[in-house]
Order: structure tokens, then C-alpha cells, then sequence
């Protein structure tokens, strides 16, 4: 089931967690199961890439 559009004008972090109750958007849990990946990433992009975007590659996968 598809989630409802929204327009929300309350700025992009503010309007970003309002769908999260909507079930527009999951939060899954990363830590502590997946260190050991993510940490494997970022030595492979050493110096490239933060915490954060290693995180959203990992979902991705």
C-alpha cells in the first residue's frame, strides 16, 4: 500500500520525519549488526566518504 503524498512546507528535516509515521519511510537499524560492512567500506573509500554515506550504502545493498 502506498503511502499518501504530502506537501509539507515546514523545511526538509522537519517535513522528512513527519513521513516517517506515515510509513512512507522505514528507519532501520544498522548498528550493531552491520559494522563490520560498513567499516569494510569506508577502509575501501578511505579518506572519501563519512559514516553516513557508508550507512546509506549498506541499506542500499
Amino acid at each position: 500500500m502506498a503511502a499518501p503524498s504530502i506537501i509539507l512546507d515546514t523545511g526538509p528535516l522537519v517535513g522528512f520525519l513527519e513521513v516517517i509515521p506515515l510509513g512512507a519511510l522505514d528507519v532501520v537499524p544498522l548498528l550493531p549488526r552491520e559494522p563490520p560492512k560498513i567499516r569494510a567500506f569506508m577502509a575501501r573509500y578511505a579518506g572519501r566518504v563519512q559514516l553516513a554515506d557508508a550507512c546509506v550504502v549498506r541499506l542500499s545493498e
